[in-house]
C-alpha cells in the first residue's frame, strides 16, 4: 500500500521561511534606500532653490535697480557701497549673519536664505578683486558672492558710467567714460 503524503517536512517549512526572511530584508533594504535617496534629493533641490534666490535677488539689486545719484563733498556719487559682509544700493541692502542673508529696506526685513555660513561679498575694481566697495561716483564692475558650499555668484551692474554721466548735461562740461572709453 502506498501512502501519500501530504504537507511540508519541517525542514522544507525552515528553508521557505529563511528564503522569505532574506527577501523581506533585501525589500526593507531597499525601501531604506530609496528614502534616503529621496530626502539627499529634495536637500539639494532645496539647497538649488536657495541659490537660485540669492542670485535672482543679487542679480536684480545690482543689474536692475537704477543707481541713485547722492550729491556729495566729491560731486555726485552712486547710492553703492559694499563690504565683505553687506551690500548697500540705494535704500535696499544685503546683510549677512552667521547664519542668515536678510534683505532690509528701511526697518522692515524679509528672510532670504538661512545657513550660509562663511558668506562673502568682493567688488571687481580697476586693481582687481577687493573686499570693499566705498560710495564713489563709479560702480564695480562685478559683484562677488561666495558662500562655503555654493559655487561664486557674479554679476554685473547695470551702468559703469561715471555718476556725472547720468545728469543731462554733464555738470561744468565734465567728460563722460562709458565703458572705459573718455567722450565728451
Amino acid at each position: 500500500m502506498i501512502r501519500a503524503d501530504t504537507g511540508f517536512t519541517l525542514m522544507e517549512m525552515l528553508v521557505s521561511l529563511s528564503v522569505l526572511a532574506l527577501i523581506m530584508t533585501l525589500l526593507s533594504g531597499s525601501l531604506h534606500f530609496g528614502a534616503r535617496a529621496w530626502e539627499k534629493g529634495r536637500m539639494v533641490l532645496d539647497r538649488d532653490a536657495d541659490l537660485r534666490a540669492v542670485h535672482r535677488v543679487l542679480r536684480r539689486m545690482v543689474t536692475e535697480t537704477a543707481p541713485e545719484v547722492i550729491p556729495g563733498d566729491k560731486g555726485l556719487t552712486f547710492a553703492f557701497s559694499g563690504t565683505p559682509n553687506a551690500l548697500e544700493v540705494n535704500d535696499w541692502g544685503f546683510r549677512l549673519t552667521g547664519e542668515e542673508i536678510w534683505v532690509e529696506k528701511g526697518l522692515q526685513k524679509s528672510q532670504l536664505a538661512l545657513s550660509v555660513v562663511g558668506a562673502r561679498f568682493a567688488y571687481l575694481g580697476a586693481e582687481g578683486w577687493q573686499p570693499q566697495w566705498p560710495s564713489s561716483t563709479r560702480l564695480p564692475r562685478q559683484v562677488r558672492l561666495w558662500a562655503d558650499g555654493w559655487p561664486e555668484i557674479i554679476v554685473t551692474p547695470g551702468t559703469d558710467a561715471d555718476a556725472a554721466c547720468l545728469r543731462r548735461p554733464p555738470p561744468d562740461g565734465a567728460l563722460c567714460r562709458l565703458a572705459g572709453e573718455t567722450l565728451k
